[in-house]
């Protein structure tokens, strides 16, 4: 049986793959798989059409300790890959029952400011042992791409230390307007 060069291509490339990824010492191998994922969440960002399917992917992740689905619900410009370790080490592996969400909406209503999913319900172990549950998640529509996200880490492109931050800048509508009073200009 002959193989065609493209079978045999792609056998090269996945033994270097797995070869090339045992070669990788611990912290080299951290630094690749944060490569992968901030490539693959760059290229593929998923976020979620509603946050119900935020907590319920959010939930599932954990029940499943993928990492990776996780992930894919946090936006791009977020990076929060120890977080959600921490979380998986936390909390996963174990089944959510009777679950109840409630969403207090920001104050104003609209503001840039995420949501807040108020969690509640039955957490079993796989020991079979039924704990409560309950876990605030922040969730909000990032951009023009009218997804929910989950907002979890800190930001991928922080603020650079000399920014100039403006204390007196305004913060809500009416101070713009009052503002544009005292100074007609």
């Amino acid at each position: 049986m002959i193989m065609s060069k493209k079978v045999i291509i792609l056998i090269v490339i996945f033994v270097s793959l797995v070869g090339g990824l045992y070669l990788f010492t611990k912290e080299q191998g951290k630094w690749f798989w944060t490569t992968v994922s901030i490539l693959g969440k760059t290229l593929f960002p998923s976020g979620e059409a509603s946050k119900e399917e935020v907590v319920a992917t959010y939930l599932e992740g954990l029940t499943q300790r993928n990492t990776t689905k996780i992930s894919r619900i946090v936006h791009p410009n977020l990076k929060a890959d120890k977080e959600i370790r921490v979380k998986i080490d936390e909390l996963g592996g174990n089944e959510f029952k009777n679950i109840n969400v409630t969403y207090e909406k920001p104050e104003p209503e609209f503001t840039p400011f995420p949501l807040k999913a108020h969690i509640t319900g039955k957490m079993i172990t796989p020991k079979g042992t039924e704990l409560p549950f309950d876990e605030v998640l922040e969730i909000a529509i990032w951009g023009g791409d009218g997804k929910f996200y989950l907002v979890m880490g800190e930001a991928r492109y922080p603020m650079p230390e000399d920014a100039v931050i403006c204390e007196d800048a305004p913060t809500s509508t009416l101070d713009i307007e009052q503002n544009m009073k005292e100074h007609p200009e």
